[in-house]
């Protein structure tokens, strides 16, 4: 008997753990467009960096994403983030026929320091959209 008291309570305690650990994330979506024309960044993915964890968002070809942090679009823990642009680039071929791969946007959204985004979870609107320019 007392060994089934000792799994329920190993169970108990893991359970409160996972669910302290995964708790408290909130639905994030946005969409990602020009500055130019409003006409959507169609490829790429949002990053938002607090410390040492990121949560990440896949941009859908309208431009929309969601954000997830343990899981694909399960949400985004509260606070501060820097937020920066990764895989926003095409594959082509330069006069030489070799690929090289050229960033659709400007330069400074591929860093969390250079981007200039920041996403607040008290303060920033929802949905969270970004605007963007295209490389100078």
């Amino acid at each position: 008997m007392k060994s089934h008291h000792l799994y329920v309570c190993v169970f108990c305690i893991c359970f409160l753990v996972l669910s302290v650990g995964c708790g408290g994330l909130k639905r994030l979506e946005g969409r990602v467009t020009f500055e130019d024309d409003g006409s959507p960044l169609d490829r790429g993915s949002v990053v938002f960096v607090q410390g040492n964890m990121e949560s990440r968002a896949l941009i859908r070809p309208d431009g929309t994403f969601t954000v997830g942090t343990h899981a694909e679009r399960d949400g985004i823990p509260s606070g501060e983030f820097q937020v920066y642009i990764s895989g926003a680039d095409v594959q082509q071929l330069d006069n030489r026929g070799n690929a090289v791969f050229v960033l659709l946007i400007d330069e400074k959204y591929t860093l969390p320091q250079t981007s200039g985004i920041v996403y607040n979870s008290a303060t920033s609107p929802s949905p969270f959209n970004i605007t963007v320019s295209r490389p100078q």
